[in-house]
């Protein structure tokens, strides 16, 4: 057939009953606006004595009353043809109650591969009709997808469902999709009963997600069907459930805007093996307390200047040259390490500062360890008020460097003599000391600080010696004597 003069650039045109005369002169088949899906179907089947080829859908309104089924497409085992199904102009709207208005899962007779499908809309038409799902994907692969607009389906927008065939899910394919809205069901949805991995590798853009029953719903409470795509999604705000519940982990999720879905607007369980990765602009709404658990990146909004990661039990393997890597470990802390190999102690606030709040007698020439009795904070449990009160202990996984100090006010004497203030480890080691002379009636306010490694169940403590001849008595002060504190910095 003749196109503007020229052969024709697709296999089959299909006209709309309401596509222009002068177009619809040039369609191999015009629909009558009342089973569109007649004609549409014949030239998919078509496409099978063609060895492969194109459809072109012109402008204008196609009703239908059942599936447009690519499913011929597929022969035994594999694939039988590529498909080019441009249809970027047609608004495709339900003349009845329909379980698909496009059925891309040929069940376990084959998959389908090499398909370039370009649709305009697909209307639903809720309020007159029942419309399962707008799209049903499955044992589909490779192929580009792109629709303009999913609206006004009872049920639900998008659906990858495996529907008891197992062994091949959906595998890397690119959908795009410019929004999803006012579908009772859920958006786009992921669900399967017994292949784990039922969809895979595929990357997914949808311009807006809006005022459905759900936004996204991946995998299911019993299986984790749906891993490693990368998902990137304008505005998803106003659905009556969640934005996003992602029950499998293992996915990006790249995100403009959240806000206003009512349940949550990010959640997942509190058991991914592997977290997501969730990258939102804004999300002014909530976020469920099991996504703030997995890796977790905002930079506006609520959380704004959030960024969370998965705790790992060991240092990951050294990055290549030039690139460093920021990770947080059981203990607590985030660390970086660099190119060398080398981890250093990014952030954190670990430690604790004690006081006691009556004076203490000093014996005498002996080094006596000043006990605390009270606690200004104390981040994991460095210190006990009553028992061994005198230490300051190195938690369980928290060895590192510290930052330890000391705080003392000693009372005169009538003789004047030295004091001496010291940290001292494991109660015999010292590792920093600090003298004081003092004249005949004078007083003594000591400060003494050092850093220091410390293993775990290490412990330190700040010791007094005086020799005026006799027991002497420390100063209590509020805020400053006697006060002892031990910092993580590394």
């Amino acid at each position: 057939m003749g196109w503007g003069g020229q052969k024709a650039p697709y296999n089959i045109v299909i006209a709309a009953s309401n596509t222009p005369t002068n177009e619809a002169a040039l369609a191999d088949y015009v629909c009558d606006g009342t089973a569109d899906q007649t004609e549409i179907n014949t030239a998919i089947t078509d496409l099978n004595t063609l060895g492969g080829g194109s459809i072109m859908l012109l402008p204008g309104t196609y009703t239908i009353t059942a599936a447009i089924d690519f499913t011929p497409l597929v022969d035994g085992s594999s694939q039988k043809e590529w498909m080019r199904f441009n249809a970027r102009n047609a608004y495709i709207v339900a003349g009845g109650n329909l379980t698909s208005m496009v059925d891309m899962a040929p069940g376990a007779t084959g998959f389908l591969q090499l398909l370039d499908i370009d649709i305009g809309a697909l209307d639903g038409a809720k309020a007159s009709y029942t419309v399962t799902q707008g799209v049903l994907m499955h044992r589909a692969s490779n192929n580009f997808i792109r629709i303009g607009k999913i609206m006004h389906m009872s049920g639900i927008g998008f659906n990858s469902t495996q529907s008891g065939v197992a062994d091949v899910g959906c595998f890397n394919n690119h959908i795009t999709i410019g929004s999803i809205r006012e579908c009772t069901g859920t958006a786009f949805n992921v669900t399967s009963d017994t292949d784990a991995y039922n969809f895979q590798g595929n990357i997914v853009t949808v311009g807006q997600v809006w005022d459905n029953g759900n936004g996204f719903i991946i995998g299911d409470a019993t299986d984790d069907n749906a891993r490693w795509n990368t998902f990137i999604l304008g505005p998803c705000e106003s659905n009556a459930g969640y934005g996003i519940y992602d029950y499998c982990g293992a996915n990006t999720w790249i995100v403009n805007y959240l806000n206003n879905n009512t349940t949550a607007d990010i959640d997942t369980p509190s058991n991914l093996s592997f977290p997501s990765t969730f990258i939102c602009d804004v999300a002014s709404g909530s976020i469920g307390s099991n996504a703030l658990g997995v890796n977790f990146i905002q930079s506006r909004g609520s959380f704004e200047g959030l960024v969370q990661f998965a705790e790992q039990s060991s240092a990951p393997a050294t990055p290549a040259s030039g690139y460093g890597r920021l990770y947080e470990k059981t203990d607590g802390m985030a660390y970086f390490k660099n190119d060398a190999g080398t981890e250093h102690l990014a952030a954190g606030d670990i430690g604790a500062r004690v006081y006691d709040a009556s004076s203490q007698t000093i014996p005498n020439t002996t080094w006596t360890a000043l006990n605390f009795d009270s606690e200004r904070y104390d981040t994991s449990a460095f210190h006990d008020n009553s028992t061994n009160n005198t230490r300051l202990t190195i938690p369980a996984g928290q060895g590192g460097k510290y930052l330890i100090m000391a705080h003392v006010h000693m009372l005169s004497d009538a003789g004047g003599a030295a004091r001496f203030l010291g940290i001292r480890l494991g109660g015999s080691t010292f590792i920093a000391v600090t003298k004081f002379d003092v004249g005949a009636g004078g007083e003594a306010g000591m400060s003494i600080s050092t850093i220091y490694e410390l293993a775990a169940t290490n412990y330190v403590e700040a010791c007094i010696y005086q020799d005026s001849g006799g027991d002497l008595g420390t100063a209590q002060a509020a805020n400053f004597s006697p006060e002892f504190m031990i910092q993580r910095i590394g």
